[in-house]
């Protein structure tokens, strides 16, 4: 297939050109207070929503995780609340 301007992309692929290793791409759906708060601190922190994210989900799971050293802002620390009917964790 050939647009109007004459680039061929009748063997492109979609995707990312460079693969990200240690990363993996997932669909969730996250309650829309949670995704403002997120974003309100990847904002204050100068950084993207997904490295907010990752940042709060590491803490939380106390997993090990690249070095943050230089990385604008602060740790966040991801407060969970039991959802009603939701099994809880120990």
């Amino acid at each position: 297939m050939k647009t109007k301007e004459g680039f061929d992309f009748s063997n492109g692929k979609r995707g990312p050109i460079l693969p990200q290793e240690g990363r993996t791409r997932v669909t969730v759906t996250l309650s829309s207070d949670i995704i403002a708060e997120l974003s309100r601190r990847a904002e204050a922190e100068g950084t993207g929503l997904q490295q907010v994210m990752d940042n709060a989900l590491r803490d939380h799971l106390r997993l090990p995780g690249p070095s943050r050293e230089g990385v604008p802002g602060q740790t966040v620390e991801l407060k969970t609340g039991a959802m009603q009917g939701a099994p809880t964790c120990a």
